[in-house]
Parts: structure tokens; sequence; C-alpha cells
């Protein structure tokens, strides 16, 4: 009796589990707009499509079952509705590990297995390595091969995307225009190849995605009733996590709810939706005639466009540096532009992902910008004159969280300006109050001495900047250890690449 009811009960919860799982899919085909079916189908790709199909027929075969044996009736062909079942549970796990797993079990065995790595490049590839300018730079034969492992690495996670804008013609094109250094969006784009959960690369299930991405897709489509929580908003502004859970984890739990927003730092320069799509569309129009005079748009653009225009002036506000100095939009301005805020950071995550080059001269242009600002606070004598490396530094240290305010709201509750414009400020006002440490002639690279404050921004992401320095001049950046990412990433780049695209 005792096993009966255990068995009836558990049958009762794999159907309420399959009903909410069928209920979410259906909410979430509902909200799709139409102008993401083609960037999200080209993401996602005919095997994640069909994974997808196979999961959801998956979820009716147990709720099928489940039915079947709460009713008292026998299922119809048992063995293969088992073999199925354990398919299907064989497929979720395969989903579950990529997307909580820094590094996927199978993915550690292929790279544990894998023989001597041989790296295939297509003809066209090998030409835009070889023509890039930072590559040209390079003279000796073992830093040109690890350049090359680090050109490929970014490549891998999407060969698609770069075969149509190849990245060193496009890095170049834009470095130039805009009057950047070239190092720094390769640096932005390497980091952002394998950093959070991009570690591992492409997930072997879909088209053109690493767990990073499946991430960003469905942090990009939250709902609105989440965001605008106002149980949300309390956990965030007040303690109560870090008295529950303790510092260590409270902290972490506040972080991540007070970072769910649909401002999502995305693939592939680790742009964020808002902070940085937003400000530049906003403070350089004249760079973006295809977006916002276009009218022969793609429904992407068009939905960017209309958007933004609609969101002008409110999405976000400058003095952007200043992310409290406005009280918090009330419920009444979430109810007049949520839609065009969806629409935004949908388009905006599509256009950053799908295509190269309106993403390279976003990144270009939020150097620029806070290039920009730099020589304004310091004055642009001194700016002029610190060395080039401490200048990549002060660039290369703001694309993070700044720390200390986590658990602060800005008035826009789906923007997050703590992942652009209050770290850039952060930096000038410590470089202001240590005049001692940042002057022409320093020894070594400057960074303010409360540099955890931008969550890795100044830490190891500035290490990974003087790698890439060390590869590109022979030199690395003085007072920061450089990291040995090439290993890792030739491991990446070698099981990618056995079919080369």
């Amino acid at each position: 009796m005792f096993l009966r009811s255990l068995r009836w009960r558990a049958a009762a919860c794999v159907a309420l589990f399959g009903v909410v799982m069928v209920a979410i899919q259906a909410v979430v085909l509902v909200d799709l707009r139409t102008f993401e079916y083609v960037p999200l189908g080209q993401m996602v790709g005919g095997r994640g499509l069909a994974l997808a199909i196979a999961l959801s027929l998956g979820i009716a075969l147990l709720v099928s079952s489940s039915v079947a044996l709460l009713r008292g009736k026998r299922r119809p062909f048992p063995w293969t509705t088992g073999a199925a079942i354990a398919v299907f549970a064989i497929l979720i796990l395969w989903l579950m590990e990529w997307v909580l797993l820094e590094i996927p079990l199978t993915r550690r065995i292929e790279l544990i297995s894998q023989g001597p790595v041989q790296i295939a490049q297509p003809r066209e590839v090998a030409a835009d390595l070889s023509n890039f300018s930072i590559m040209r730079r390079v003279t000796d034969a073992a830093s040109r091969e690890k350049f090359r492992v680090l050109y490929e690495r970014i490549r891998v996670n999407s060969p698609d995307v770069f075969l149509q804008h190849p990245i060193g013609v496009t890095i170049d094109g834009h470095a130039a225009r805009l009057d950047v250094d070239p190092r720094l969006l390769f640096f932005f784009l390497y980091v952002g190849s394998y950093w959070g959960e991009a570690t591992s690369g492409p997930v072997p299930f879909a088209g053109s995605m690493t767990a990073e991405t499946v991430r960003d897709v469905v942090q990009v489509h939250l709902p609105s009733w989440f965001i605008e929580s106002r149980l949300r908003q309390y956990l965030i502004s007040s303690e109560l996590l870090e008295r529950t859970f303790g510092g260590t984890i409270g902290f972490k739990l506040r972080y991540a709810l007070h970072k769910a927003t649909l401002d999502v730092s995305t693939q592939p320069y680790d742009l964020n939706l808002y902070s940085d799509v937003f400000l530049v569309l906003t403070e350089y129009p004249e760079h973006f005639a295809d977006v916002l005079h276009n009218e022969t748009a793609s429904p992407l653009v068009f939905a960017l466009r209309e958007s933004f225009l609609g969101l002008r002036g409110s999405a976000l506000v400058a003095p952007y540096e200043v992310a409290y100095a406005r009280n918090g939009y009330e419920p009444e301005y979430f109810d007049a532009y949520r839609e065009d805020l969806k629409a935004f950071a949908r388009a905006a995550f599509y256009l950053t992902a799908r295509d190269f080059d309106f993403a390279t001269r976003v990144a270009a242009l939020v150097i620029r910008y806070q290039r920009d600002f730099y020589r304004r606070r310091l004055g642009s004598d001194l700016w002029a004159s610190l060395p080039d490396w401490q200048r990549a530094v002060m660039l290369g240290m703001t694309r993070d969280l700044y720390v200390p305010n986590v658990g602060r709201l800005g008035y826009n509750l789906y923007a997050l300006p703590e992942l652009n414009c209050v770290p850039v400020a952060f930096v000038a006002a410590s470089a202001i109050a240590e005049p001692e440490s940042i002057r022409p002639a320093q020894a070594v690279a400057w960074r303010p001495s409360d540099y955890l404050a931008l969550w890795a921004g100044a830490a190891t992401k500035l290490r990974v900047l003087s790698e890439l320095w060390g590869i590109t001049t022979g030199t690395t950046i003085p007072g920061l250890p450089p990291t040995q990412t090439v290993d890792a990433a030739r491991g990446i780049v070698g099981i990618n690449r056995r079919n080369p695209n």
C-alpha cells in the first residue's frame, strides 16, 4: 500500500511538472516577437531545434505515462516508452551540465582524451589574420602562434558571424575610423570569448551559442513581472538575504537578483544592452545612420530603432555616471514603456550577437566615450602624457560591476548603469585622489587602491590584458603579472576545429 501510494504521488508530481513546463513553453512562444525568429533560429541552429523538439516530446511522454498510471491503466508499448524516457533523461542531463557547470563533464573528457591539437583555418580566415594590424606587429614565431590561438578562440564561438565580418578587417576599420587602439578591441573580444559561462566553447547541440549565450537568451526574455517585482526590489535593497544566508552566499544572491535586469552583458564584446548600446546610440547618432535613418531596414533593425526612439531621453539619462541622482521611476512609467524596454533589449542583443560590424562599432565608441571622460576629468595634458599601456589599463578595467553599489536600485529597473557608467567615474575619481601614483614617468601600472570594488575588472581581466600585451609587443604591462590562457584556448579550439568551418 505504501509503495502504491508513493508511486501515485510521484506520478502526480511528474504530471504536474510536465504541465508546468508545457505552460512555460507556451508563454515563451507567445512572448516572442516576429523580429526574433530569424536571429534566434540562427543562434539555436538545426541541432538545437531538434533538441528542443525532442525535449518537448519527452515531456509530453512523461505526462501521458503519469496520467495513465494515475488512472490505473497500463501504458502502451511499455518497453519502447521506457527507452524513450531514458533517452529523454539523458538529454536533460546533457543540457543541465552545459547550463549549470563551468566545464561540463563531457567537455572534460574531450579535453583529457584529445591528442595533439591541429588548428585548421580556411584560406579566407588565414588571409584576414595575416593582414590584421596587430598580427603584423608580432615578429617572433612563438608569439605569432599564440596570437593565432587567441584569434581562433574568439572565432570558434560563432564562425558564421565572423565569416560575414572578419575579425581583423572589422576591428582595423573601426579602430582607424574612430581613433581607438585595436589592441583594446581585440582584448575585449578575447575576454568575452571565454568569460563567465563561455569557458567550454560552443555548446554541441546549438548552432552558434555558448553556455553564456544560453544564459543571455534566457535573461533578455525575463518577464516584466519579475523585473518590476516589489519583492525583488525589496530583496535587493534590504539586507535580508545576508542576514538569512550569511555574508558570502547572501551577497551572491543579492548580486544575482540585482544583475537580473534586461541590461545583459552579451558576447562577443561583453557589451551591455542599455549601459553601452543605448548610450552610444544617444551620444553618437551620426555613426548609426544605418540604424536610425534606414527606411529599408530589416525587421530587427527596425525594432531597435523604433524602441530606441520611444525610450530616448528616459531609459538611460545623463549624467550616466551618476546613477542615483534621479528617483526611481513609478509603475506608470513601466506601464507606458514596458514593450519598448523589452523590445530594445532583445533587438540590441541579437544585433550585437549576430552582426559583428555593429558590435565592433559599439565597442569602439564605448572606448572613445570613456577615453574622452578620462581626458576631461584628468586633463588632456596628463592623459596624453601617460604611457600607452597605462591608458589601456584604465580603459580595460571598467567592464564589470561596481560592487559597493550592489543593492542600490537605479531609476530604471530594466537597466543597470553599474555595468559601465559608474565604474569609469570610480576609476577617474581614484586617479585624481592618487596623483603621486599616476604620472608620465611611472614605472608600474596604476589601478585604484581599492580595485576589488570593480569585481574582476581590475584584477583578472587586467592580467589577461597583460598577457595579450606581452604576446603582441614582447613586453607585459609592468606591475601586472599576466595570465596563461593560451593552452586552455588551444584545447577548446582543437576540439571544435576538427571539422573547421
